[in-house]
């Protein structure tokens, strides 16, 4: 996918509680929450981690008493919370490393660098120390930890015709702590595929996506969108933002939102639809997805693409 933007957000302060109510108002009016030591610093080799059995868990109903990612994957609140001060790392430090920037931490005293930095890219999470002498990679690991999977349909035809699929997959990662010790954060992906079918054929997929990392009761630190947008033999892709748009991080919730919009390769009646998915995370874990399906579909009298203007 082409553009993929990075957000990083500095570590904030304790926030007013007219904000943080604020903030809880926007998400309710528009989401659901889903009910649904490897080596100490030195010339140590990173171990790439590669899972035998990825444990996953499929919920199926949405309701509004869901669990948190603390619950969905049997971690504890402490788990969750950054033990680390995080901080905006300068961005000709990372210029060169692979992926793009998800979170950053302040390394303590006594290491020649003088940060921890996650990159993420594709399904990848990797640590580098990073500081004014160089880089080093320190951690990674290619596949999620923990898996879990959601679907719903939005139609009550026989045959359904919007479908709204879920996914949350779940990493660990090692970065160094004081005095010598590992700790383990867990960034994750979280998916929100809005799925189109005409006739039991599905011909549009837009898929709202993106890397998210939580400061436990604080904020949601980081985001990285990696969403995209697809259409079947038939159908044309006429509008498309992927790999989306991210808003609210450094806030108590933060989402990566794409939209799309496709029309039926047909001339002079053509049917189109418009897509707009988006999925988030707020700061005590809880997944936020759209509440009703995030599409809509008409009929135009013109030829294709030219049905969306």
């Amino acid at each position: 996918m082409k553009g993929v933007r990075t957000v990083h957000a500095r570590r904030r302060g304790a926030r007013g509680v007219a904000g943080v109510i604020a903030v809880a108002l926007v998400i309710a009016a528009g989401v659901v929450i889903i009910s649904v030591a490897l080596a100490i610093y030195g010339e140590a080799t990173p171990e790439s981690v590669h899972p035998s059995a990825m444990h996953t868990v499929v919920y199926t109903p949405y309701n509004f008493t869901g669990p948190s990612l603390a619950s969905l994957f049997d971690l504890k609140p402490r788990q969750l919370t950054a033990q680390l001060g995080l901080i905006q790392v300068p961005s000709r430090l990372v210029r060169g490393i692979p992926g793009q920037e998800l979170v950053a931490f302040q390394l303590p005293p006594g290491y020649p660098y003088n940060y921890s930095v996650v990159m993420v890219s594709g399904g990848r999470v990797a640590v580098y120390l990073v500081g004014s002498s160089g880089d080093k990679l320190f951690y990674e690991a290619e596949h999620p930890f923990k898996t879990a999977v959601l679907s719903r349909v939005y139609s009550s035809k026989p045959v359904a015709e919007g479908l709204g699929l879920a996914v949350i997959k779940l990493y660990k990662a090692s970065v160094p702590g004081p005095q010598g010790s590992i700790i383990t954060i867990y960034p994750f992906q979280a998916y929100y595929e809005a799925l189109w079918y005409v006739e039991g054929y599905l011909v549009v997929n837009t898929t709202a996506a993106g890397w998210f990392y939580v400061d436990y009761g604080n904020e949601v630190a980081g985001a990285v969108p990696i969403g995209g947008s697809w259409s079947g033999a038939g159908w044309a892709e006429c509008t498309a933002d992927a790999p989306g748009l991210v808003g609210g991080v450094g806030t108590a919730a933060a989402y990566t939102v794409t939209h799309g919009g496709y029309a039926l390769d047909d001339c002079p009646v053509t049917v189109t639809i418009a897509n707009w998915p988006f999925v988030g995370v707020d700061a005590w874990g809880h997944i936020l997805l759209p509440t009703s399906f995030p599409g809509s579909k008409s009929i135009a009298i013109a030829c294709g693409c030219y049905g969306q203007r």
